[in-house]
């Protein structure tokens, strides 16, 4: 992956830190995740919402029943999942569904967004034993749909622009020194001082930070395809004024390397995971420029207790509740696990609007 990033900037100059991360992280067979390995779990370097324990994925088949409730029951329901990881998610929630919601099971269609032909391959192994389902690499191949788009820490992993104030806003770009790899500025382009301009932000001298343009590409294209339904996002992040606060003047981004983080992304290249926190202010935007009504926005512990849980634990642990189950469950919850660091954002399209029960003990939504 070095070879091919070095090649790329011997041809063509200085290239973009956003276009360092892409190749880092998507180039094909090299990228971080484009190899034939799977990043999530033990062995792996991190642990996201459904490797952690299967409630993960009750919790969203709840949360997806509601949604089809609300649509009227349609004989077709679609869930389209971008970024399905080693399929745990899928394979969590569609087992709930088929225990306990049968007629939503046998009116649903699952579809898979996929880059990697290998945890495609590994997505079919997981859910042999479901119907139903099908796979596309991305947004371009899918028909238009009416339903659920779900996402688990997608957003965090699209490549994203690095900017500087120094006497007026630069963007970060990566070169060639001595062959090791080396920041330098440029004057940044109309687009990114546009987002800042659109947030009434004003940077300080010395501040660093991240622009994620390539979610606002993606959410147009969803909203495209989105006939009527909800896009329901869980991950981590901010609001706007909390993303430019003084205390991240450094910027939100991180690397993750058999379950260490550091802030070095130009070490380990292609063997770990490169990610800044989602500007959840401008997923909104986004959104409602592209037609996608915001409905809800909140902490995700306080969204699980919000959303009545107490059915699907019962459900889950039929056999029984053990302490390590008990502990698994608690990071969901807590301020100091995922409770906090992650946010729910649900949008729709084309339904009038409505109060979800995740968001009746609190909406944080006028905050976006």
């Amino acid at each position: 992956m070095v070879k091919k990033i070095k090649e790329e900037i011997e041809r063509e100059g200085a290239i973009s830190f956003e276009r360092f991360m892409e190749m880092a992280l998507y180039f094909p067979g090299y990228g971080y995740y484009m190899k034939e390995s799977s990043p999530w779990g033990e062995k792996g370097d991190y642990y996201t919402g459904p490797q952690l324990h299967r409630f993960f994925g009750a919790v969203v088949a709840v949360q997806i029943k509601e949604f089809w409730d609300l649509m009227g029951r349609p004989e077709k329901f679609v869930v389209v999942e971008g970024g399905p990881g080693d399929g745990t998610l899928a394979f969590d929630l569609l087992s709930y569904l088929r225990d306990y919601e049968e007629n939503l099971f046998f009116r649903l269609f699952y579809i898979l967004l996929e880059r990697n032909p290998y945890l495609e391959m590994v997505q079919r192994e997981k859910l042999k034993d479901f119907k139903n389902l099908l796979w596309f690499r991305d947004l371009t191949g899918l028909p238009e749909f009416s339903g659920v788009f779900i996402s688990n820490e997608l957003f965090d992993s699209f490549p994203v622009k690095r900017v500087k104030m120094e006497d007026d806003l630069k963007e970060i770009y990566v070169t060639l020194n001595l062959d090791k790899f080396t920041e330098i500025t440029k004057p940044a382009e109309k687009d990114v001082k546009e987002y800042f301009s659109r947030f009434s932000v004003s940077l300080k001298k010395g501040f660093v930070t991240e622009v994620c343009l390539k979610m606002r590409d993606f959410v147009e294209k969803l909203s495209f395809k989105l006939k009527e339904g909800f896009v329901y996002t869980i991950d981590y992040g901010y609001t706007a004024k909390e993303y430019f606060a003084d205390e991240r003047s450094k910027g939100t981004l991180l690397c993750y390397y058999k379950h260490t983080f550091h802030e070095n992304p130009y070490i380990n290249i292609g063997d770990q995971d490169i990610t800044a926190h989602v500007n959840f202010s401008a997923l909104q935007i986004w959104g409602e420029e592209s037609n996608l009504r915001t409905i809800g926005f909140a902490p995700l512990g306080t969204y699980i207790v919000s959303l009545g849980i107490e059915g699907a634990l019962e459900k889950v642990f039929k056999m029984g509740l053990f302490l390590k189950d008990f502990l698994k469950i608690k990071n969901f919850l807590v301020s100091q696990g995922f409770g906090e660091s992650h946010k729910v954002l649900v949008q729709s399209k084309g339904i009038e609007p409505q109060v979800l029960k995740g968001f009746l003990l609190r909406n944080k939504r006028d905050s976006l």
